[in-house]
């Protein structure tokens, strides 16, 4: 609860990115290995209220998600299965990443959704578990949240 004279900060700046993992490189888990952004938090930190995964894959895949720190930690978030042809077809949807399941423990915001939480200038990244064969075959997350603002 805000005490008397206390101004609430509010991640209240829209940021969004997509990130595109492709080729036969593959991520090791705990580390920033084949790696593709997904979204950076901005000068004061901000939060990632939405990651939505998309795939032309013909198999199911995984990627791992994790959090690339300025000060050079890689912080796993957890591993993502992306089924085959997710949000590529009218009955294949795209994957929620943060719906509770794919990463848990995340924390909840007022309104009962999931976000990221991100320091500032931290990374959201993603990258595949195994080989995605060729330069045909995609993976696409996109992220959208908000970023704090400086409050003067």
């Amino acid at each position: 609860m805000l005490q008397n004279g206390q101004i609430p900060i509010l991640a209240n700046v829209i940021n969004a990115s997509t990130a595109s993992l492709t080729g036969t490189t593959v991520g090791i888990l705990g580390t920033d290995t084949a790696g593709v952004i997904g979204y950076t938090a901005g000068a004061y930190g901000g939060r990632v209220y939405t990651a939505l995964a998309s795939s032309n894959y013909t198999t199911t895949a995984a990627i791992y998600a994790y959090i690339l720190s300025t000060a050079g930690y890689t912080l796993p978030l957890g591993t993502i299965s992306i089924t085959l042809s997710s949000g590529n077809t009218a009955a294949a949807r795209n994957i929620d990443l943060l719906d509770g399941t794919n990463i848990p423990g995340l924390p909840i915001d007022n309104t009962g959704k999931r976000y990221i939480p991100l320091q500032p200038n931290d990374k959201l990244k993603f990258a595949p578990v195994t080989s995605l064969i060729n330069t045909t075959n995609k993976i696409f997350v996109s992220c959208f949240g908000a970023d704090y603002q400086s409050i003067v």
